[in-house]
């Protein structure tokens, strides 16, 4: 399990930046859309990284459907999966 709480311990005036991979590589590990923008809140001085290279190999929604804030930066890549439903789009 992903515990962002842990993430709030560890956290200093030095940090800058928190990395998230979601859903993790290789585990599959997936936190919930609201958990990670309320960890985002809690930290506005900190920028928030979501990397979402995965996202479509799973059942849930990126965050760039949702409540989008100053401090949270999401990655996305287009992947084999985007490239075959683009392609069977057309």
């Amino acid at each position: 399990n992903i515990n962002l709480n842990y993430f709030d311990e560890v956290i200093d005036k030095d940090t800058k930046l928190i990395y998230i991979c979601n859903p993790n590589n290789p585990t599959g590990l997936i936190i919930e859309n609201e958990e990670i923008l309320n960890f985002a809140k809690r930290h506005p001085s900190i920028y928030v990284m979501i990397d979402e290279s995965n996202i479509e190999f799973s059942n849930r929604e990126s965050l760039l459907r949702k409540e989008l804030l100053q401090n949270l930066i999401i990655l996305k890549s287009f992947s084999k999966r985007a490239y075959l439903q683009l392609k069977y789009l057309q």
